[in-house]
């Protein structure tokens, strides 16, 4: 599922939906997404962060601390002054 996400959401020109991606050499330890809503009833509410996921071995690192940071700096980039 999030492949075919991932392949789709790189062939728009929006910059919403991201993936960062948070790596141990070639091992994915941690993820999160920024998207353009969460709650259909208000959706001038974005970019929103949503799955938010840290490997159960890697977690008490603030690892998920690094991935909101990541977030923070990428919507800042592509226009996004609140998240």
């Amino acid at each position: 599922m999030y492949d075919d996400c991932i392949t789709h959401s790189l062939s728009t020109p929006n910059p919403l939906p991201q993936w960062c991606f948070l790596m141990n050499e070639d091992e994915i330890i941690g993820r999160t997404e920024l998207i353009m809503n969460d709650f259909i009833s208000r959706m001038y509410l974005y970019p929103w962060v949503c799955g938010l996921y840290i490997e159960e071995k890697y977690r008490g690192n603030a690892y998920g601390f690094l991935l909101l940071a990541k977030a923070k700096e990428d919507s800042r980039k592509v226009g996004f002054s609140n998240l």
